[in-house]
């Protein structure tokens, strides 16, 4: 039984609310046999103050879990509306046939999604009917910027997987001495990326990124799409195996 001045768990107080609204809503025929023992209205007023005085982190609670209730559902909404935006205009790895999609929002200098790059390159190698979608989404300063258009330039000449990699393993600056060592290392024609970093097409490809995110409620990276489900933050491998063989499941029903 609570007692004035004990803390109380989230659900420990809806369950003394719905006791005092089952107290409130008695049925009128037996109201008045039960005036004597039950509670009248002010002193469930009074139990029910004393509770929030002494618990005020329920009400944080439960607002909380209501605007990430909303944020879920909006999130989803706009996952149905967006999905051709998803899976289209980006660099693919994997099978490009693959059953099961995964795309990834991310950011070169984000340090969570460079961890989560060791996840994402093991489920490339290891599941041969996964695709996988790259989301350049540069939200840390114009190194991550500058990155990004080097990345997208790589595409051009088709080895945007390999300069991804580069980058994800990199620990420092993103400078074009940097990275045009970094193209020369894989064989690309450093002085075209360089241009190519500045074309229309890929500054189009960055803003479309940054406007998909946004519609779709990402702030933060990285954050990666199954097929319908958001997931946010470099979740473990075992979590992103989960997710996917779920979807799989989910498609042969």
């Amino acid at each position: 039984m609570w007692k004035k001045g004990s803390r109380l768990s989230l659900a420990t107080f809806f369950t003394l609310a719905a006791m005092c609204a089952a107290m409130l809503t008695v049925d009128s025929s037996t109201a008045s046999a039960q005036t004597a023992a039950a509670p009248d209205r002010a002193s469930i007023d009074a139990i029910v103050l004393d509770v929030i005085k002494d618990n005020p982190q329920v009400i944080l609670e439960t607002v909380n879990a209501y605007l990430q209730k909303q944020q879920g559902e909006r999130q989803q909404v706009a996952l149905e509306e967006h999905s051709s935006r998803l899976f289209k205009g980006s660099p693919i790895a994997g099978n490009p046939e693959g059953d099961v999609t995964v795309v990834e929002f991310f950011d070169y200098r984000c340090g969570y999604c460079k961890r989560a790059w060791e996840t994402v390159d093991r489920l490339i190698k290891e599941d041969k009917n996964l695709r996988v979608v790259f989301k350049d989404f540069p939200i840390l300063g114009p190194e991550s910027e500058t990155a990004a258009r080097w990345a997208l330039a790589a595409e051009k000449q088709g080895k945007y997987l390999e300069f991804h990699h580069e980058l994800m393993t990199h620990r420092g600056a993103f400078d074009v001495d940097t990275l045009s060592a970094m193209a020369e290392k894989l064989g690309l024609n450093a002085g075209r990326m360089r241009q190519d970093a500045q074309s229309a097409d890929v500054s189009t490809t960055i803003q479309m990124n940054r406007a998909l995110a946004n519609d779709l409620g990402i702030t933060g990276t990285p954050g990666f799409v199954v097929e319908d489900q958001l997931i946010s933050g470099a979740v473990p491998y075992e979590s992103m195996v989960d997710a996917i063989s779920k979807k799989r499941k989910e498609k042969k029903l």
